[in-house]
């Protein structure tokens, strides 16, 4: 697969970088220099690397024609961990829905020891 603008690669040797998109491409020296952009937490790092040290990421589609997928148990454990926060609305899995709560019954009877004097 070939390196081209806009394009996700990774660096060989620097795996902690994660994917980075390919801002720019140019000969310099008789070889290609490419400059690429990671993301580090809220900060989009340039960086330029020789075109022989990046290899590109294929996508979601070539990787599915590679048969490179997660199993469908790992993927639904996943999809659960993520909308179990988003669909609790509170009393499902919690307590947070009994704030402010006051038992209607005590309201309205009398304690017994009262109906004992009269």
């Amino acid at each position: 697969m070939e390196i081209k603008e806009a394009k996700r690669v990774k660096v060989t040797a620097r795996p902690e970088l994660g994917l980075g998109e390919v801002l720019r491409i140019q000969e310099s020296g008789g070889q290609y220099l490419v400059d690429v952009a990671f993301q580090a937490g809220e900060l989009r790092v340039l960086k330029t690397y020789p075109s022989a040290a990046l290899e590109p990421a294929p996508d979601i589609f070539e990787r599915y024609l590679k048969g490179e997928s997660d199993s469908v148990t790992d993927f639904c454990l996943k999809q659960l961990a993520h909308q179990i926060p988003i669909e609790n609305a509170g009393g499902e899995l919690s307590n947070s829905r009994d704030e402010g709560f006051i038992n209607t019954n005590l309201l309205n009877e009398q304690p017994p020891c009262q109906n004992l004097n009269h």
